[in-house]
């Protein structure tokens, strides 16, 4: 998904300058990466996130309602690299199963599902996935899905908007 034509000219300066800073720091600095909840869309998330070129990259943790205004903020804010669900909401990953506790113990919860950061780079650290893998990750994730009819992870959606990299529009006729 490309939104050349989203970016007007008050945010394109913000969309340039995070690409650059994306590039310069090879997709991998700590501060590259924020997943955003349903909470933090609000009118003013897109001037918070083109701020400061960083994050270059949003993974969307929202619902299907939220989601066009995590969108509209990703385009004013000057994010070029996101992810989120088609249809909102985290990956839905079955947590694995808990037994019951012996008597006496304390009950043990079974673990949240991993959130985007866990299903696209399961090795990556604290910053979540390089940035610059996420296409290839995204297609393994949907490859993965799709071989197995696993909810959701065929669902995502990848919005890779690099200036550098324009494409000539043509005409439909």
């Amino acid at each position: 998904m490309r939104c050349p034509q989203e970016r007007d000219a008050t945010t394109r300066t913000e969309w340039r300058r995070t690409w650059r800073w994306l590039c310069a720091q090879d997709g991998r600095h700590p501060d590259t990466v924020r997943v955003v909840e349903d909470a933090e869309v609000t009118d003013t998330l897109g001037l918070r996130l083109g701020a400061r070129p960083a994050p270059a990259c949003v993974l969307g943790h929202t619902s299907a309602g939220r989601t066009p205004a995590l969108l509209e903020a990703l385009l004013e804010g000057g994010v070029p690299v996101a992810v989120w669900r088609r249809g909102g909401g985290a990956p839905a990953v079955e947590a694995p199963a808990v037994g019951t506790p012996a008597v006496g113990a304390p009950a043990v919860e079974a673990p949240a599902p991993p959130g985007l950061p866990a299903l696209l780079a399961p090795e990556a650290g604290p910053g979540g996935p390089a940035v610059f893998a996420l296409p290839a990750r995204v297609r393994e994730a949907r490859r993965a899905a799709a071989g197995q009819q696993a909810e959701g992870a065929d669902r995502l959606v990848l919005l890779w908007d690099d200036p550098e990299d324009a494409i000539d529009p043509r005409p439909l006729a």
